[in-house]
């Protein structure tokens, strides 16, 4: 009778989890079907970020600077590529991995979900231990999914899937901090772990230093400083890797943090407070669960205080570094706006939800029917946003195709120039931070020319193209068509020189009318 009573819970505790696991790798299945290839920016940079460090060369693209992720595109591209030798015949690693990118970009995404995963039970176990129940943790999860940012982790390559997972086993160790009885001493192995998620955080994107507040859930000088000298060795050690890019990482960084516009344009200074205003109201637009999760951290502590009831455990601690770490992600992205900077935040306002949840459930009656009447409800938001988001992208897809379509419509030479879903594109992006496979990218696509709007000139694989050249290459041609987003005034090219074809409303294809001249 004991065990029959002890498993049963457990089984039940495990069937919600399946189901709860089931619907996050059907929705990124879903969209990884529906919303097209992976993208140029960045995936395709953190792919030949992840093919330098196979061939022993520092990875080029350290804007993030994404060490740890180029580290598993590595080491997950090399197991593909010994998996595949036995039927992919004797082609090079990197020829491999360059011609069957998004086969391997797959293959890594895959991976990505699958540590998501393991995260996301990380966390819920870990508030499983003293709640005694998965509601909490599982309902915090749910409420997040409903966003629109948790979008940008799913069919990506880049910082944010792995970001997403290592701040939620952050959040669990916290977890496990605010779920201690009060006057507990700091167990030094979490302070280790703390340490160690922090300098994986920061190494992935630097914009998760908000997360280095976390060190304030640990009660004493001695594990804080601890945890701090950890996350400081842990981020350098992941960086050695690209340790000759170390100066520019730090000049870079300086650079944006103290100057006006994006990514360190504009002169030196913070933004106006009306531009920062601005960025706040579209900061909201983007992540409104940042500010909501804020007030709501604030009026229990406040009401709490009111009534003077005391918070079980640790909990009001728990809700400060929660409520202390969002705060800083959103005046840290007031000076830049993007929807994907708040992807961290998100663990920590799970984990407040999560710390409120139990405590509000403490005093229903029918805790459980309550509990999943919640979840379900939360789930069927979740699946619906999410979906909302994947018909939008799916609908600018197959706009996107159409013009595709078109552009290759005719035998004509298609030049892509800004932004574009096509392999061979991504492909000429990615070289751009990264020459040392240009010359094996011209062999493998020799017919391959592009138009450069941020230098204003044509170029290839092997280089950019004086005007005779081009115009030499374009005469042999039976027509010549531009193909990327809307023509701009400051790409180049004057618009009296263009005709439109078609257009979405990303992407439009041109005739090329006139061709450069010396």
């Amino acid at each position: 009778m004991f065990l029959r009573q002890s498993l049963l819970p457990l089984s039940r505790h495990g069937a919600v989890l399946g189901v709860f696991l089931a619907g996050y790798f059907y929705e990124a299945w879903h969209v990884a079907s529906q919303i097209g290839p992976f993208r140029g920016d960045p995936d395709y940079s953190y792919l030949f970020g992840g093919l330098s460090i196979l061939n022993l060369q520092t990875p080029a693209f350290v804007d993030h600077p994404g060490t740890p992720v180029q580290l598993a595109i590595a080491a997950i591209s090399l197991l593909l590529w010994l998996a595949r030798l036995p039927f992919g015949g004797l082609a090079s690693l990197s020829d491999d991995i360059i011609t069957h990118a998004e086969l391997y970009l797959g293959v890594v995404c895959g991976v990505f979900a699958l540590l998501t995963a393991a995260a996301m039970i990380f966390f819920v176990r870990s508030l499983r231990t003293a709640a005694g129940s998965i509601a909490p943790g599982v309902i915090a999860l749910l409420l997040i999914f409903t966003s629109d940012v948790v979008f940008f982790t799913f069919h990506r390559v880049d910082a944010e899937p792995v970001l997403f997972a290592v701040s939620l086993v952050l959040a669990g160790f916290l977890a496990r901090c605010a779920l201690r009885q009060e006057g507990a001493r700091d167990d030094p192995r979490l302070a280790t772990a703390i340490g160690l998620c922090i300098g994986l955080s920061i190494a992935t994107k630097v914009t998760a230093v908000p997360v280095l507040l976390a060190i304030f859930m640990l009660r004493g000088w001695s594990a804080r400083k601890h945890a701090f000298g950890t996350a400081l060795l842990s981020g350098m050690a992941w960086l050695l890797p690209i340790l000759p890019r170390w100066p520019h990482l730090v000049v870079a960084n300086l650079h944006i943090l103290t100057h006006r516009g994006d990514y360190g344009t504009g002169g030196a200074g913070l933004p106006a407070p009306a531009t920062l205003w601005q960025n706040m109201v579209l900061d909201n637009f983007y992540a409104p669960e940042m500010l909501l999760s804020l007030e709501l951290f604030a009026l229990v502590l406040i009401a709490a205080r009111w009534r003077k009831r005391a918070l079980p455990f640790q909990f009001q601690r728990g809700l400060v570094v929660c409520g202390a770490i969002v705060a800083a992600t959103m005046f840290l992205v007031a000076k830049q706006p993007r929807e994907t900077y708040f992807v961290p935040a998100y663990a920590f306002a799970a984990l407040g939800v999560a710390l409120i949840v139990h405590v509000v459930l403490e005093y229903l009656p029918r805790r459980r029917l309550v509990a999943g009447a919640v979840g379900l409800l939360l789930a069927i938001k979740a699946v619906y946003a999410q979906e909302l988001h994947t018909s939008h992208e799916n609908d600018n897809w197959r706009a996107d195709q159409q013009v595709m379509a078109k552009a290759f419509e005719g035998g004509c030479l298609v030049v892509p120039y800004y932004f574009v879903d096509w392999q061979v594109w991504d492909l000429y992006f990615a070289v751009a931070y990264d020459h040392r496979f240009a010359a094996r990218l011209a062999r493998l696509y020799p017919d391959f020319i592009a138009y450069d709007v941020g230098e204003h000139r044509f170029a290839d694989f092997a280089g950019p193209l004086s005007p005779l050249q081009a115009s030499r290459r374009f005469a042999r041609e039976k027509c010549v068509r531009l193909w990327g987003v809307p023509w701009q005034t400051g790409f180049g090219l004057s618009p009296d020189t263009l005709t439109l074809i078609q257009r979405s409303h990303y992407h439009a294809v041109y005739a090329l009318k006139a061709v450069p001249q010396d």
